[in-house]
């Protein structure tokens, strides 16, 4: 199978694998949360593209335990950056098999 992707295709998802590992670095110091609000999810990745992922089991929404229902709402921001990733790259591609 081969793959064609532009060079700043690669770029993006180079930049995308450091933040990851960027974020995953800061948790393990405990400086950093790997959750981000909803609220957040919905500004950076829009809304709708966010309820698709929920809907498609591909993200699951977490809640502080014991707060209730109308409790903040947060995503993992790993899980997140890579399904932007993969979506934008995969759109429109020409996959080889």
């Amino acid at each position: 199978m081969v793959v064609e992707l532009s060079y700043s295709e690669v770029t993006k998802l180079i930049a995308t694998g450091v933040e990851i590992g960027f974020n995953r670095a800061l948790q393990e110091m405990g400086v950093g949360s790997r959750l981000i609000s909803q609220s957040e999810a919905y500004r950076r990745f829009k809304k709708s593209r966010v309820k698709h992922w929920v809907n498609e089991g591909k993200v699951r929404p977490e809640r502080n335990e014991g707060l209730g229902k109308n409790s903040t709402i947060y995503y993992d921001i790993n899980k997140l950056l890579v399904l932007d990733n993969g979506e934008k790259i995969i759109i429109n591609k020409r996959i080889i098999l």
